[in-house]
């Protein structure tokens, strides 16, 4: 004598759901935007990536980086990273600004600005031949750190 089994009831909708499809554009180096009543602008700032870009909000004196600004670990020498000097050249172009609070990403709150000047330091380095190499599955790299930042960069950068 077995066990009866349950009654199953499945309740499905008469439509699934479906998401909505993303709307995308291109932004413009400097373009502005409003975001409820704070102006914020597109820096374009190659260098983690060909395409990275930072918020800069001139009235605060903030700038949100993303992974342009991480100070921590910046990765160079990955396929779709851009070149070090295209970093360095955006860190340059960044330091120009008015810059009183740096609000980078990977899970680092608030940095200071002179992140910026680290990220340059540590390019200076590289360039003198600084740091150290190492090999993994990514090839040969060159490893440089200075101040907040450590930058690793494909060997021959």
């Amino acid at each position: 004598m077995g066990a009866e089994p349950l009654p199953v009831r499945l309740a499905l909708p008469k439509r699934m759901w479906r998401p909505t499809p993303l709307s995308y554009r291109y932004v413009d180096d400097g373009e502005t935007v409003d975001l409820g009543g704070r102006q914020v602008s597109f820096v374009h700032a190659p260098g983690r990536t060909r395409g990275s870009c930072c918020l800069y909000e001139p009235s605060r004196g903030y700038l949100f980086g993303g992974d342009t600004l991480v100070p921590r670990l910046v990765l160079l020498n990955l396929d779709y990273s851009d070149t070090p000097a295209a970093l360095k050249a955006s860190m340059q172009r960044l330091s120009r600004l008015d810059i009183r609070k740096v609000f980078p990403g990977r899970h680092v709150f608030e940095a200071s600005a002179s992140l910026i000047g680290d990220y340059i330091g540590a390019r200076e380095a590289s360039e003198r031949g600084e740091g150290f190499l190492a090999h993994d599955i990514t090839g040969m790299k060159r490893i440089v750190k200075y101040g907040n930042v450590q930058i690793e960069c494909r060997g021959d950068s």
